[in-house]
């Protein structure tokens, strides 16, 4: 449960950084996805999510 809060938190702080990012309703959805017994395309769906975010956390690193 830690680790779900802190993914919601990071998610948050990076929605706040990073225009037009909606990376922490992506991640609530994982969540509750994963939740649920229709987890059918949840690791693809992590996958595109994770590259997205590295995406995101990447391009606010100074150059």
């Amino acid at each position: 449960m830690s680790c779900g809060h802190t993914a919601l938190t990071a998610m948050g702080m990076l929605d706040q950084n990073v225009v037009g990012a909606s990376l922490l309703s992506e991640e609530r959805r994982l969540q509750s996805l994963s939740l649920s017994s229709g987890a059918a395309g949840l690791w693809d769906a992590s996958v595109t999510a994770g590259r997205e975010r590295f995406r995101a956390a990447v391009g606010r690193l100074p150059r």
